[in-house]
């Protein structure tokens, strides 16, 4: 959702590459390679576990609430819910929906040093800018951004874009990146996705009220500014205003016609 309230050097070439290299080693779906992960406990009673994404797929293992896994990655189903896929004891991955794990995300020092990576996973809230301020000063200039989110406060991720930005940082969307959030991937000085990655957007709306014409004027026309800021096509602004409901998910190549994307990562 998004919601609205008032109110190139050697070093980049070789940040670059480093990206291309983590999407790459992350989608090859091998352990050793995964640049982060998640560490997730089961919630419900017993959990079914399918061999692909969705409830019409069959049962292969069951899991007690309480148990444990290491998520490796998210998939979606037919209806676009997240399933996580993980390794199971017998050697084999199977997959689980979302909704019953509670994941506390961290990094593994793999491929990635900690020490120059952040990641940008959940929901756009009041306070995202300033947590990315203070995460992009504690790593230094041109660091590497894992983001995924479902949306959240568009001024909120506009102010984090402008923090990534100033921060010459790369950004990398490996899962799911709706709404508000690819304001804050506008941000990035490079932008990569892998091909499996959703992106999509709806216009901006209030959590209470309708907009008021006005408001709905200013929020477009300060949409405008910050994308031609950011090198992006100030008409993805219009295009997300036209689609009040439900979200429009993109083509990765009109993306990247638009300056959303500067390259899109082949699996």
């Amino acid at each position: 959702m998004m919601r609205i309230f008032p109110q190139s050097s050697v070093q980049n070439i070789l940040l670059m590459a480093t990206s291309c290299l983590i999407l790459f080693m992350f989608f090859a779906g091998k352990p050793h390679a995964q640049a982060w992960e998640e560490a997730c406990t089961v919630t419900s009673q017993r959990l079914n576990v399918r061999a692909a994404p969705g409830t019409h797929n069959p049962v292969i293992a069951q899991l007690l609430g309480g148990t444990n896994v290491v998520w490796w990655r998210s998939e979606y189903d037919l209806d676009g819910d997240v399933w996580h896929r993980f390794p199971l004891n017998n050697g084999r991955h199977g997959f689980a929906s979302a909704k019953h794990f509670r994941c506390n995300f961290r990094l593994t020092p793999d491929l990635v040093d900690a020490a120059s990576t952040i990641a940008l996973i959940g929901e756009i809230r009041s306070g995202y800018s300033e947590m990315v301020r203070r995460k992009l000063d504690a790593v230094g200039p041109n660091a590497l951004i894992i983001l995924e989110s479902g949306g959240g406060l568009v001024i909120e991720a506009m102010k984090a874009g402008d923090h990534i930005r100033r921060n010459g940082a790369t950004i990398t969307v490996n899962g799911r990146c709706a709404s508000a959030c690819l304001f804050v991937l506008a941000g990035g000085m490079e932008r990569f996705t892998n091909s499996v990655a959703l992106l999509g957007l709806h216009r901006a709306f209030l959590p209470d009220r309708e907009l008021t014409d006005f408001e709905r004027q200013e929020n477009l026309n300060r949409q405008r500014r910050y994308l031609s800021q950011m090198g992006v096509d100030p008409v993805f602004a219009d295009i997300a205003d036209a689609h009040p409901g439900d979200l429009i998910w993109f083509d990765h190549h009109e993306l990247f016609k638009w300056g959303f994307l500067t390259e899109i990562i082949r699996d």
